[in-house]
């Protein structure tokens, strides 16, 4: 019968392929023991060779997914769709959970959302998986500034320049956490540094006019005022109102009135209150 030939056909070929694997286990039996140890080893070697290859390609898959998203992320993020660029850090961190920058980037989004502990908890995982990377001390030390967290931010800065100690900024943020906590010797200083290092940025001369005002140092208050109008500001409604109000509280009236005036004509939500105070 028909099937009984394909039946036949069949067993045939099982045999065929059937013998090379008995010959081959016949061989192996030849051997010696020492041999066959040998051939053991090495067949050991070439699956974690073919094991590590199989890792090797997963892993580098994966790691380019990851990087993928956290740079959609990124985009979405630079489009104010911070919800989005969550979802997207999400699944970056999905294919790669060591991806420190994602961990920062996603921290930025949740802060910009105003979602301060799941900001600060990502910042530190970032720090945990980079701690010599000076970004992220930077974005936390930022954002405890921000919910009025001076002392840890203070910490943060530290640790920042430690390792950018170049880096004009990072004395300027350190200087006004000193500043919040109304310790004007270290801001000044910092202040000073940040001017140092960059000379022609007009904030940290604003903040340490600050700070020589409170600290009744009159000249040193308006020559620094004076710079920080002189650098550019990039508020400098701010600048006019500040000195406005410290040159009310000395007695210097028609100084005042001028640069309430000129705060109030560059859109200072509370000079015009201000300057009704001095009529």
């Amino acid at each position: 019968m028909w099937f009984e030939k394909r039946k036949r056909k069949n067993d045939e070929k099982l045999k065929r392929k059937a013998k090379p694997k008995r010959d081959m286990i016949r061989e192996f039996r030849g051997l010696s023991p020492k041999a066959q140890q040998h051939l053991r080893a090495a067949l050991w070697v070439v699956a974690a060779l073919l094991l590590v290859i199989v890792l090797f390609i997963t892993g580098t898959i994966d790691r380019a997914k990851s990087a993928y998203y956290c740079n959609q992320g990124w985009k979405d993020h630079s489009r104010d769709r911070y919800g989005a660029a969550i979802e997207d850090y999400d699944r970056a961190l999905k294919y790669n959970p060591d991806n420190a920058d994602c961990y920062q980037r996603r921290g930025m989004s949740y802060a910009e959302l105003k979602d301060w502990d799941a900001a600060l908890s990502d910042y530190a995982r970032a720090i945990e998986l980079n701690p010599d990377k000076m970004d992220y001390y930077d974005w936390r030390g930022a954002l405890y500034l921000q919910i009025q967290e001076p002392e840890k931010s203070i910490a943060d800065y530290d640790r920042a320049i430690e390792l950018d100690p170049d880096r004009a900024r990072l004395y300027f943020m350190r200087g006004t956490g000193y500043a919040h906590l109304h310790d004007q010797d270290p801001a000044i200083r910092d202040f000073t540094r940040s001017i140092e290092l960059d000379p022609d940025q007009s904030d940290s001369y604003h903040w340490r006019a600050m700070a020589y005002a409170y600290l009744g140092e009159v000249d040193l208050a308006f020559a620094d005022f004076a710079q920080a109008l002189d650098h550019d500001p990039s508020d400098p409604a701010r600048t006019y109102y500040e000195r406005g109000v410290f040159a009310a509280s000395i007695g210097q009236t028609e100084l005042a009135r001028r640069d309430l005036q000129q705060a109030i004509e560059l859109g200072h939500p509370q000079a015009g209150v201000k300057l009704s105070e001095l009529r």
